[in-house]
């Protein structure tokens, strides 16, 4: 299971193949020199890992004191913890850590220097290294030094392990111990120690004493993007190697790297630590292995190593395109070196689809070397990780407290206490580089112009407000548009949109098509106003009584389910005609465009632009809740036809939100909402973000497990009523599954069914809605395909024992909007998890 979410991921750049073709041209035939923007699927590097968010966070708190940092000193107490050693040396990269271990040697007459390695990939490099210093050296295959000559001092042995030996650790005791009776230097390569001892400190410790100088490439367990560190408990040659520092890296204390560099491998040094980590990693590569080994079975030309590390394994071919050949047709890449295709998995970087990705090119490659038919990677994934979120799952008896503490309402629980987390995906989207890079870079003037240019191509509106989020906006138009008692016609409710709607003192009316009330009833629009009802509404009551028509796209409580072009445009002849404004909640109106791009005839060949600037030429007004669409973690706007209206509007934000150039958010929240609403328009990012939902949608129906149908947009709904139908709805059905789908595997939803609805105003009695449902909302950009599986297996558990699950009684409960806070408690004892 991936323990890891996205939190800044990056768009690849997609060629054709004349743009492949040319880029390969331009880089000299060879796709190892291809700039890494073009390549989907890069495994040709180990150090494009992802970095966490504390590694992130890291590089900010980088002291960049020329002389004794506190990142030194931290690295220091770190190694000394981990490895028993005293003295540490940071270089620039595992090459200069290289040069300055045989530069010292040198300086150590009538010894022998053996190296121990099991990444051939380094042994290239060292070696070009040792012939260019002119030392004379072996690779010894049977694990034994050469004797070399008999005047010949200074002989270096290179002895090349696999992690079977470092696994079964008693035999390289053994080996370390007999080598070290011929008054041989002990180097060992640890750059790889907690990978392949499953990050077994006490193992780690043994093995870190048999050597007399350790080397650690930054790059493979410690997931950096560069940086490397020499480690000894030897003075003398602790003092030999500063000589060189100085000479080729930099001062002792820094070595080559920057202050934040080295927060950044200390931060490296406490996440390789994570057994979960090492356990997904082998998975992954084993899963890359197994079927690249199966697909080149057939071929004599390819032979895989008979085993492969964590981080890289190579194939031995009699291709000199082959790299090329793959670039061509997938851009994918591994790295060709001497007939041998090495391939490097970067830690947190790629997706399942990323190595379906690569396999899928290498099974063409084979089929078809003529390349008649190339691959299109956005098809697989549209985005990569840059930087993660370390994810934990605790115990069971762990949940069950933290769930009890908790009132049994998911919205109460800790979120370090969560695996994985699907109660919203507002506010929860992984960032891209661009939107930071938006952020760090637009102040507040520039910002608010960069939000205008955006909003005027993607939406066309003149007149706009940002708030900080999507119900402050509702309530600046609710409190300018609405006067007391009037109606306001909904396609079914939202909680804060409601709530808004009579909090300024209007009656909420839900006229949404009754298809959307049955879950298990198909139809493409089911988000849809019933138009005839809508024409005899207005008849009856008088269009003077109607504050405005409100529509939301991919209608949340219903499904997610999306409006139809060709009934807001009915909806908008029938607004002409009484003269009632047309608002529009566009939340969700980029995932609503690609429904209409895919179902809606005379729309399959336009863009998702275009399709969001007809749905909203159809609008007098438009609140968004940019926590959603527009890929923001906080902010909201206020689109507007209306030069009046928007001046009353100012007046509203002035007082309870900020200046109209900021709606009280920061600077870089407006630079990154600008950027994000240029992104949401992708169509491939959202075909894979809706994709991905329909996966997990499809999954669980292969289980017989209820949901709305069909699939939307955000979120799976499970039907509590079906789920647990011996649970009446004063017991909460929906509730209780959301606190059950934690409890077994620490996945929190959100109940959307009668808690949610809250209490009838004049009686204070229950809101009995059609639908009871619990909502499995998936964050943008965030999580895996692996994900998806493990939340399916966990919602399948709990519908193993459905019946034995009673439901629950209230605790406490607040006025309003209840369902954030509310408290409940089991009517009957919880079913422990037996498996």
């Amino acid at each position: 299971m991936q323990p890891y979410k996205g939190k800044i991921i990056y768009f690849p750049q997609y060629l054709d193949l004349s743009q492949r073709k040319l880029i390969l041209q331009k880089n000299m035939n060879d796709a190892n020199l291809i700039e890494e923007e073009y390549v989907w699927t890069d495994l040709s590097r180990i150090d494009l890992n992802a970095l966490s968010e504390n590694q992130y966070s890291s590089l900010f708190l980088g002291d960049e004191s020329y002389a004794g940092s506190e990142n030194f000193i931290k690295m220091n107490k770190i190694v000394k913890d981990i490895f028993e050693k005293d003295y540490v040396l940071p270089c620039h990269n595992i090459k200069g850590a290289w040069n300055l271990v045989i530069k010292t040697f040198e300086k150590y007459p009538n010894h022998q220097l053996a190296i121990f390695f099991y990444n051939p990939f380094e042994h290239f490099h060292l070696t070009n290294l040792i012939n260019y210093y002119k030392i004379p050296y072996s690779t010894n295959a049977n694990n034994s030094l050469s004797n070399g000559s008999q005047n010949q001092n200074n002989l270096i042995s290179i002895l090349m392990l696999n992690s079977v030996e470092i696994f079964g650790y008693g035999d390289i005791t053994k080996l370390v111990e007999n080598i070290r009776d011929r008054s041989a230097l002990m180097i060992g390569d640890f750059s790889s120690i907690f990978s392949l001892t499953r990050a077994d400190l006490n193992k780690i410790k043994h093995l870190s004493k048999l050597f007399d100088v350790i080397v650690i490439d930054a790059c493979f367990d410690l997931m950096c993007n560069n940086g490397a560190i020499l480690v000894t408990n030897d003075f003398k040659y602790y003092e030999y190697l500063t000589e060189w520092v100085v000479a080729f890296e930099g001062l002792h204390t820094y070595g080559g790297l920057a202050g934040r560099d080295m927060e950044v491998i200390n931060a490296g040094l406490i996440e390789a630590q994570n057994q979960q980590m090492w356990e997904y990693k082998f998975n992954s590569m084993g899963f890359l292995y197994n079927n690249l080994k199966h697909l080149s079975s057939k071929h004599s030309n390819f032979k895989l190593t008979d085993s492969y590390t964590p981080h890289y394994f190579y194939i031995s071919h009699k291709d000199p395109n082959i790299n090329n050949t793959l670039f061509i047709i997938g851009q994918v890449r591994g790295y060709n070196l001497d007939n041998h295709l090495f391939i490097f998995l970067p830690s947190r970087r790629y997706q399942k689809q990323n190595l379906e990705l690569f396999l899928d090119t290498f099974e063409r490659y084979l089929s078809d070397p003529n390349i008649t038919n190339i691959i299109d990677p956005r098809q697989y994934v549209s985005h990569n990780f840059k930087g993660i979120e370390i994810i934990q799952l605790f115990s069971f008896e762990r949940r069950e407290q933290v769930l009890k503490e908790a009132g049994y309402n998911t919205f109460l629980i800790p979120a370090s206490e969560v695996y994985i987390d699907f109660l919203t995906d507002s506010g929860t989207s992984s960032i891209s580089d661009e939107q930071w890079s938006k952020a760090i870079l637009y102040d507040q003037k520039r910002a608010y112009n960069l939000l205008r240019d955006s909003i005027q191509e993607v939406f066309g509106f003149e007149y706009f407000l940002p708030t900080h989020q999507g119900r402050a906006a509702e309530h600046i138009l609710s409190q300018t548009m609405i006067k007391p008692s009037q109606y306001v016609i909904n396609n079914m409710y939202f909680t804060t949109t409601r709530f808004h709607q009579e909090y300024a003192k209007g009656i909420f009316v839900d006229l949404i098509i009754e298809e959307a009330y049955k879950p298990e009833v198909y139809h493409p629009f089911k988000g849809n106003i019933d138009v005839d009802r809508l024409v005899d509404f207005i008849e009856k009551n008088g269009k003077e009584k109607i504050a405005y028509v409100c529509v939301e796209n991919n209608v949340n409580m219903a499904g997610g389910q999306p409006v139809s072009l060709d009934n807001l445009k009915q909806i908008r002849k029938i607004c002409d005609h009484f003269g009632i404004p047309l608002v529009l909640d566009a939340t969700r109106i980029a995932e609503n465009a690609f429904f209409i791009k895919e179902r809606e005839q005379g729309y399959q060949d336009k863009s998702i632009k275009e399709i969001i600037r007809e749905i909203m030429s159809l609008a007098d007004a438009a609140t968004i809740s940019a926590k959603k669409d527009p890929l923001t973690n906080i902010s909201g706007l206020i689109l507007v036809r209306s030069q009046e209206l928007y001046k009353q509007m100012v007046k509203m934000l002035n007082i309870f939100e900020g200046e109209y150039y900021n709606g009280g958010l920061a600077p870089r929240d407006i630079a990154m909402l600008a950027q994000g609403i240029l992104e949401m328009t992708d169509f491939y990012y959202l075909k894979n973000r809706i994709e991905q939902v329909r996966y997990l949608g499809n999954l669980l129906k292969q289980n017989n497990i209820p949901i709305v149908e069909p699939i939307g947009g955000h979120a799976i709904y499970l039907d509590a009523k079906r789920f647990l139908e011996h649970i009446p709805q004063d017991e909460f059905p929906a509730q209780t599954l959301a606190a059950y789908i934690y409890l077994y595997g620490g996945v929190r939803t959100m109940e959307r069914g009668i808690v949610s609805a809250g209490r009838d105003p004049k009686t204070g009695k229950h809101k009995y809605p059609e639908l009871e449902l619990v909502r499995i909302t998936i964050p943008r950009r965030v999580y895996s395909k692996e994900h998806m599986e493990y939340t399916c297996q966990v919602i399948k558990s709990v519908y193993d024992i459905r019946h034995e699950i009673s439901g629950l009684n209230i605790v406490y409960e607040p006025p309003f909007l209840r369902f954030f806070t509310i408290r409940f408690e089991p009517i009957k004892q919880i079913v422990k998890l037996k498996t």
